[in-house]
């Protein structure tokens, strides 16, 4: 298998969401991407299953939820882990842009 390649991706300023790693055959395994919330918006309750993920806030503040319940309220600049098998989802409840990275790896 050939090993994957240096590269670079340029963020860009106004979409919801953009993919930055595929995973194979770009990575090793590893998906990324950056995700915009206005105020009131949420990604949506989804299962790590057999990844885990670090979410890091960029921008606004990060309300996360684990199997419906809140957990945590994470401002920017700030990291957030999640552990494989997890559900879980992310909320803006603050009154600006949440914009922030997700990557995601299996374990």
């Amino acid at each position: 298998m050939d090993k994957p390649a240096i590269f670079k991706v340029a963020l860009r300023k106004r979409s919801r969401f953009q993919r930055l790693l595929k995973g194979r055959p770009q990575t090793s395994g590893m998906k990324s991407g950056q995700v915009r919330l206005s105020p009131g918006e949420e990604i949506g309750g989804h299962d790590t299953e057999c990844k885990e993920e670090i979410l890091v806030i960029l921008e606004g503040m990060a309300t996360i939820y684990r199997e419906g319940r809140y957990r945590a309220k994470v401002r920017a600049p700030g990291i957030v882990y999640i552990p494989a098998h997890t559900f879980h989802n992310v909320r803006n409840r603050g009154k600006s842009l949440l914009r922030y990275i997700y990557v995601v790896s299996p374990v």
